[in-house]
């Protein structure tokens, strides 16, 4: 299936964006596999360094912005790395509204997002504790 880059603002064509939007469309991140981003069913194109961004907060959850730049982009001065994270939010949330979420000095998914690995743990921690009951559908 072709990656589409797919321009989506809350409440259609042409309505102001938000970097604190809600996402209007189920958003999921694969990561198993190879990197991809799923919105209301169809397949989302992001730039490679707004995927490192989305992959490194998918699998570490909420990180302060210095720790992220820092990861990153390590070959860079703090500046420079910190204006490359904050072009990286902007294009993520360009593409999907709320897919990345400041809060505070720190940086998460949007709360809607699902991630795979999210998942996965989530499950592998119910079956090894013991309640026995495996995936719930």
């Amino acid at each position: 299936m072709p990656h589409r880059l797919v321009d989506r603002a809350v409440g259609g064509p042409g309505a102001p964006r938000s970097a604190g939007a809600v996402p209007p469309s189920p958003v999921s991140v694969t990561l198993f596999g190879c990197f991809r981003l799923v919105v209301g069913g169809e397949d989302v194109a992001l730039p490679l360094g707004v995927q490192r961004l989305v992959a490194l907060l998918a699998l570490r959850g909420r990180a302060g912005r210095s720790r992220l730049a820092g990861q990153l982009w390590p070959d860079n001065e703090e500046d420079r790395a910190l204006a490359s994270l904050r072009t990286a939010m902007w294009r993520a949330n360009r593409a999907v509204p709320g897919l990345v979420a400041g809060v505070g000095p720190s940086l998460d998914l949007g709360a809607t997002v699902t991630v795979d690995a999210r998942d996965l743990v989530r499950v592998a921690r119910r079956l090894t504790q013991g309640d026995g009951q495996g995936p719930r559908r």
